[in-house]
């Protein structure tokens, strides 16, 4: 899950939200605000051409390029509600590049993620690890008990503390400070 994580950012970073892959070059991205893309500049760019015909061409063309790079994979194109499902499926992790899914403002602040459980299972010290339906991973960091024993199909609630830590609840009962591993 990581690293489909990851790979989705670098894909969007490298496709010209962020990156050289669309042709700008080094220099291309250094006069553009970071993350702008050089293919919807050009298009944006059309709305400034005086001549009618000459920004309908305009229009087309960049459009037409666009449609080509989505095609061949240089550039992936994300809805408010596609980026917020990224958010939510890399909660846990420290992956500065989601950053790139707050252009626009009004980024889902995520203090708190709800999920089952697959299953769970005890290490030699007696730590948990919790395997969620979404693929999600989280194992235990300290040492106190659960007041319940988890079992696949139970409800999970994994909420961030004031301090950046993560503590997982199980069927409702106060849980366990959990970190999370894919």
């Amino acid at each position: 899950m990581r690293s489909s994580i990851a790979a989705m950012c670098a894909i969007l970073l490298a496709a010209g939200f962020g990156g050289e892959a669309t042709g700008a070059g080094a220099a291309g991205a250094q006069t553009r605000p970071a993350g702008h893309s050089r293919l919807l500049e050009k298009l944006t760019n059309c709305a400034e051409v005086s001549d009618r015909d000459a920004r309908l061409g305009c229009y087309e063309a960049a459009a037409a390029e666009l449609k080509a790079a989505e095609a061949r994979g240089d550039i992936v194109m994300v809805d408010r509600e596609q980026a917020q499902a990224v958010r939510r499926q890399a909660f846990g992790f420290e992956l500065p590049s989601l950053s790139l899914f707050d252009r626009g403002g009004r980024a889902e602040k995520l203090d708190r993620v709800s999920g089952r459980l697959a299953g769970a299972s005890r290490d030699g010290g007696g730590r948990w690890t919790f395997q969620l339906e979404d693929g999600a991973t989280w194992t235990q960091v300290d040492s106190d008990p659960l007041l319940v024993t988890p079992r696949a199909g139970m409800p999970v609630e994994v909420k961030t503390s004031l301090l950046g830590a993560y503590f997982l609840d199980v069927d409702g009962h106060a849980g366990v400070r959990v970190r999370r591993v894919r």
